[in-house]
């Protein structure tokens, strides 16, 4: 997928040796696939990658954790960080819009206002699908064929050409080669961890949403046990950290 990735940014030039790209990361697989992209070509494009992160100040504690998740990551991968915050329910009451455009509008506000000359962000096939039928349905005609353009002023779409199932299938191989690639002790500690909430944000994200049911519980039960026998303290004591 990286070659194909590589090509389309070539084919439509949307970045260029040298870039400093900012990689608009919302925590979910779509975003986080694209910052492992935007890392695995930045030598061979030349480029500089950081990230970004917006709260919209909506879904509580959800949101939350998607900003914990972000900087874990980001902190994992060396990948400098900047965060924004913003009160969307309390804009689009002001604006009178719906709390969609004024999160969208917020949003993309932050993102153009960093220093950077690429914002890259993790819109695929899918949403691109769903623009050109929300475009018909509105009477835009042949206009609307054209969907989401690949570059938008600073905003380059580096996935634009992929399925969110493309997407979650190189996360998949991500996450499998990292197990493959440790012993059956590392596995158990990493799981632990994940299952406790004590160190494992990366990787529980990936465990839950990249890799395959049948993979997970083959270590799940390795893994409570090791938290409880390694560890010496019993599941018990997990339990306010796994709540979450």
């Amino acid at each position: 997928m990286r070659a194909e990735v590589a090509a389309w940014c070539r084919r439509e030039r949307l970045l260029a040796p040298g870039d400093r790209v900012i990689c608009a990361l919302s925590g979910g697989a779509d975003s986080v696939a694209l910052l492992c992209l935007l890392l695995e070509l930045r030598q061979e494009l030349g480029l500089t990658v950081s990230a970004a992160h917006f709260h919209h100040g909506l879904r509580g504690e959800e949101a939350d954790r998607d900003e914990t998740f972000v900087r874990a990551l980001c902190a994992e991968r060396n990948v400098p960080l900047t965060v924004g915050r913003g009160d969307v329910a309390a804009e689009a009451a002001r604006t009178h819009e719906s709390p969609e455009l004024a999160a969208r509008r917020l949003r993309y506000a932050f993102l153009l206002g960093l220093d950077g000359d690429r914002v890259a962000t993790a819109h695929h096939a899918g949403d691109n699908a769903e623009t050109i039928l929300l475009h018909l349905l509105r009477g835009s005609g042949l206009r609307g064929l054209s969907g989401i353009p690949p570059v938008n002023g600073r905003v380059v779409r580096p996935l634009l050409p992929f399925t969110h199932e493309r997407l979650c299938a190189y996360l998949r191989a991500a996450v499998q080669e990292i197990f493959t690639n440790l012993d059956n002790r590392q596995r158990k500690y990493l799981l632990a961890a994940a299952i406790a909430g004590a160190a494992g944000l990366v990787v529980i994200r990936f465990i839950w949403g990249a890799m395959t049911a049948s993979m997970f519980f083959n270590f799940s039960s390795d893994a409570l046990s090791f938290m409880e026998n390694d560890t010496g303290l019993p599941i018990g004591s997990f339990a306010p950290m796994i709540q979450h």
